[in-house]
């Protein structure tokens, strides 16, 4: 089909046609050619003409419409954007005073904790301290009075009898003194494993011995007794002052919960080696611990007392300290008025450890 401008602006237009004759059976071609004056083109062009236009008009008010809707849209998440950026800071400034916040009260956790001890190393001085110091008041009198006898006339027996009282008092001083200084190097044990970030091979036994003797006068007390069942040959390279820091942790909560509505009771440690493992357990007959907390304990800030300012740190350090820095696990039993027992698993040697 074509189609040709011609004499006075009329258009042209021809098609060529292919048909099959029946009584001949052959294929002839036909041309059809159609004339369209220049007036009737030019009504059509104009009768066309306003429908486009309007097309053209509404195409471009709704591409308008499109557009500012994308721009309001832009707008509008550039707006979201600089909120959410904003809100961002915000968040970022709380988490981070959170995070100060939360340092800043496992610090002060710390600090109760060697709080405790030396109040308890106070506590187990104070008796050999005082006595000697009694002892060293008597032989001052007995020298005073000795030598206002020397003055009007000493007898053998005077005599005697100070060297007796004498050698009475040095000798109980004596005791008290070393009974003083098994004591300062006890809570040196203590107090420097606490501070070490140097693993070293040392025995559960003593360890756990030493923090308990510095609990002792805490124990007696809430009249808790604290009975310790570990073999001496237990030995493991690790850190000492994170072990006497759990069980410490464990030992004192037991105090503050466990016996809270008791006239007495009980804690155990027991220790016992499993393979290349070793497990610890600290168990009580207390009042247990109460079902809406039990799968929450260990979340920080959670806790039962907090009418008596406690934190609610002292169990999610212990958590963090067990799996974290000693690489082993923490579970635990407990039914309200049956006690509550907690069973860690931990490694002889710390696996970055071996080589220290």
């Amino acid at each position: 089909v074509s189609l040709v401008s011609g004499e006075e602006d009329a258009l042209f237009s021809g098609a060529a046609l292919q048909l099959r004759m029946k009584h001949t059976h052959t294929v002839d071609p036909y041309f059809i050619l159609t004339r369209t004056p220049a007036d009737y083109h030019g009504l059509l062009v104009k009768d066309a003409l306003l429908p486009g236009l309007i097309s053209f008009v509404c195409c471009f008010f709704i591409a308008g419409l499109l557009i500012t809707r994308d721009l309001k849209q832009l707008s509008h998440v550039t707006h979201l954007t600089d909120q959410l950026l904003t809100e961002k800071q915000e968040l970022k400034s709380a988490l981070d005073k959170q995070t100060r916040l939360r340092d800043e009260l496992v610090e002060s956790e710390k600090m109760a904790s060697l709080g405790m001890l030396v109040a308890g190393v106070a506590h187990e001085l104070s008796t050999p301290i005082g006595g000697t110091t009694m002892c060293v008041s008597a032989i001052d009198n007995q020298l005073d009075a000795l030598e206002k006898k020397i003055s009007t006339g000493l007898t053998r027996s005077d005599l005697d009898a100070y060297v007796a009282y004498t050698r009475e008092s040095v000798a109980l001083s004596k005791h008290n003194l070393e009974r003083v200084t098994e004591l300062i190097k006890r809570f040196k044990r203590l107090a420097v494993d606490r501070g070490s970030e140097t693993p070293v091979k040392f025995s559960l036994h003593r360890v756990v011995g030493d923090l308990v003797r510095t609990l002792e006068a805490q124990a007696s007390a809430k009249r808790v007794k604290l009975t310790v069942d570990i073999p001496e040959t237990l030995e493991i390279l690790s850190f000492p002052g994170l072990y006497s820091q759990i069980l410490q942790n464990l030992i004192t909560n037991a105090f503050e919960h466990a016996f809270a509505n008791k006239r007495h009771g009980e804690v155990c440690i027991t220790a016992r080696e499993k393979g290349n493992n070793f497990e610890v357990r600290v168990r009580d007959d207390g009042c247990g611990i109460l079902d809406e907390i039990q799968h929450t304990i260990f979340e920080p800030f959670v806790t039962s007392a907090r009418n008596k300012g406690n934190t609610g740190l002292g169990m999610h350090l212990v958590h963090q300290w067990v799996t974290n820095l000693l690489g082993g696990r923490i579970v635990f039993t407990s039914k309200e008025g049956n006690g509550t027992e907690f069973i860690m698993t931990f490694p002889m040697a710390l696996p970055d450890a071996k080589n220290a």
